[in-house]
């Protein structure tokens, strides 16, 4: 049980919620689905006060009916998820700037990408990315 895990249950069995674990995303999270926005604004309020969470509220509106997930990250977790993520865009963008701008040459822009991933520190990722050894 991870220090997530902990502090959610507690957390829930304090305040009497409904909370799921949720295992297809990225990151491992936890959901709570509030009643009305009354119930979610003091589930929000209640979360933020917490350290070391990261919360996302996810509404869908509609003119029938009104529904909200909120969503409950490790914030270390969720940092390390977002870092990536940036790193992974900018070896794309300099993939798809370098293929574009020289006439599509895609050796030529896989060695502009490998070169901003070596810039930004990414040589794992970039391998991970082209599948090179």
């Amino acid at each position: 049980m991870t220090a997530l895990d902990k502090k959610i249950n507690q957390l829930a069995a304090r305040h009497r919620w409904n909370v799921t674990p949720v295992h297809d995303r990225f990151i491992p999270c936890y959901s709570i689905v509030p009643m009305d926005r009354q119930e979610r604004d003091r589930i929000k309020a209640t979360l933020d006060r917490c350290k070391g969470l990261k919360v996302k509220v996810e509404q869908v509106f509609s003119p029938y009916a009104w529904t909200c997930t909120i969503y409950v990250f490790d914030l270390a977790e969720w940092n390390a998820q977002q870092e990536r993520s940036r790193r992974e865009w900018a070896i794309v963008n300099a993939y798809s700037e370098a293929y574009h701008f020289n006439g599509h040459d895609s050796a030529g822009a896989k060695l502009a990408a490998q070169h901003k991933a070596a810039e930004i520190g990414a040589l794992d990722l970039f391998r991970q990315m082209y599948r090179t050894a």
